[in-house]
Formats: structure tokens, C-alpha cells, sequence
């Protein structure tokens, strides 16, 4: 009972794994997308995605902006930190 759970457990993993890297591919294209949009846009356009942004800042109530802050800094913390190295095992054998 427990070898089957644990081969249906690695199986949904391997199966997320690309799933995964899938997913952030198509966020790097979104933002490659955004991007180019807004490189695209006259300093008119620019000037009024700009007020339209912060007219919906401005509707949110304090709560959802303390929220979306707090996402903005966990992306900013997410982007900056360089993903983990994997750690040594706590056998292996230390070399000088």
C-alpha cells in the first residue's frame, strides 16, 4: 500500500516538473509582451496608462494596498535572492 502511494506520489511530481518550467516560461513572455507593449506606446499613451493606474491604486481601500505591497515586496525578494544551492548531505565527509 505504501510503495503505490509513493509511486503515485513520485508520479505527480514528475508529472508538475515541466508543468513548472512551462509556467514560467509564459510569465517571461508576458513580461517580454508588457514590455514591448509600453516601448511601443507614445509618451500620451504612457501619460495615461499611468493615471489609469493610479486612479485604480487610489480606489483601493488601505487594506488591498498594505496586500499589494506586501505581494510586490515578496516579488522584488523572490527576484533578487538567487535560487538555493543544494545543500551537502549530512554524511558526506568533510574536505579540507
Amino acid at each position: 500500500m505504501t510503495r503505490t502511494l509513493l509511486a503515485a506520489a513520485l508520479a505527480a511530481v514528475m508529472a508538475a516538473l515541466p508543468l513548472a518550467a512551462l509556467a514560467q516560461g509564459t510569465d517571461q513572455a508576458k513580461k517580454d509582451a508588457a514590455r514591448a507593449k509600453w516601448e511601443s506606446m507614445t509618451p500620451e499613451e504612457q501619460a495615461a496608462a499611468k493615471a489609469k493606474a493610479k486612479g485604480k491604486w487610489e480606489s483601493m481601500t488601505p487594506e488591498e494596498q498594505a496586500a499589494a505591497k506586501k505581494r510586490f515586496a515578496e516579488r522584488r525578494a523572490a527576484k533578487a535572492s538567487p535560487p538555493a544551492a543544494p545543500a551537502a548531505p549530512a554524511s558526506a565527509p568533510a574536505t579540507k
